[in-house]
């Protein structure tokens, strides 16, 4: 980790000083290109809109957990790291994977939330096929779910039936209150975490339009002090 901390200072420390180096004009010419790229990547992001933003900080999320856990493994693959390093990489990749997932969950509603959604609901109508099922083969198929269900049902006073449909029918409702419970109970262990995309995505746009304003086509520059200044408290710190 000490190494990375120098790779860092150093990267940082030649990015925040770039144009005040005493560099020869063709490494001028390339240093102002990085900075106009950047900058066209920067207000390309800055003028997302609210949803696309919130979904780019999940995804960003996403890769820094990919990014923690790789560096975990490597980390062991190396040799023995640090238990704090190795506490800090297994926090971070928890914490990121939950805001990747309880993000896109909203943001990418018809893959994650409601994508689950359809599947689970398809499992749940299943078992109204069951009689089907008892009917043309003449085996007790679905008297097994329905009398697994009825152990749970039975001590809240609800009385069983010896009709096959309606077994077929109370086991898909029975299963449809679980998945709904289930969706529902996700969907509000993951808006605090969406909240908080929203308040992180609120901060960045605005950190990033006062960069703009005072910035302009050099807004590597601040961009690259903070991370300077990061690394060396890291340093004096750690």
């Amino acid at each position: 980790m000490l190494i990375l901390t120098y790779v860092l200072f150093i990267v940082f420390s030649a990015c925040f000083t770039r144009h005040t180096s005493d560099v020869a004009e063709e490494f001028k010419k390339h240093i102002d290109t990085i900075d106009s790229k950047f900058y066209s990547t920067f207000r390309r992001l800055l003028s997302q809109a609210p949803v696309k933003g919130l979904d780019a900080v999940g995804s960003f999320f996403g890769y820094l957990s990919g990014i923690s856990i790789a560096a975990y493994f490597i980390g062991l693959f190396i040799g023995s790291p640090e238990p704090a390093w190795t506490i800090f990489l297994l926090g971070m990749f928890f914490y990121t994977l939950a805001g990747w997932f309880g993000i896109k969950w909203f943001t990418k509603a018809s893959t994650f939330s409601l994508g689950f959604l359809r599947e689970m609901l398809g499992l749940a109508f299943a078992p109204m096929l069951m009689p089907l099922i008892n009917v043309l083969t003449g085996v007790a198929y679905v008297q097994l779910p329905y009398e697994q269900m009825m152990q749970i049902l039975t001590p809240l006073g609800i009385e069983s039936t010896a009709n096959i449909w309606l077994m077929g029918l109370s086991v898909s409702i029975f299963m449809l209150a679980i998945v709904l419970g289930y969706w529902i109970s996700m969907t509000v262990i993951f808006a605090p975490i969406a909240a908080r995309g929203w308040v992180v995505l609120f901060a960045v746009l605005k950190t990033g339009q006062a960069i703009d304003k005072v910035w302009k086509d050099r807004a590597l520059t601040p961009i690259c002090f903070a991370g300077l200044m990061l690394v060396s408290a890291y340093g004096h710190f750690r």
